[in-house]
């Protein structure tokens, strides 16, 4: 992956985590507590939707670029 792939993959990430946590802004968010060892390590319901769709993106890309890589 070059730095110029990388940027592009960066900024798409960055787009698909926008257009998810959008509809959340502004709205009364509830915060869960995911830390197991007895501290505060708080997430949101945007947090975790961001997360799923960046996943989701990487993995596409991720196969996308492998694809592209096999053919050269």
């Amino acid at each position: 992956m070059t730095a110029i792939d990388f940027a592009a993959f960066v900024d798409e990430l960055a787009a698909v985590s926008g257009e998810t946590i959008r509809p959340f802004f502004r709205t009364a968010l509830g915060i869960e507590n995911k830390s197991l060892s007895g501290g505060f390590d708080p997430v949101t319901a945007a947090d975790r939707a961001a997360e799923t769709a960046m996943r989701a993106a990487s993995f596409f890309c991720g196969r996308a670029l492998a694809y592209s890589a096999a053919a050269r």
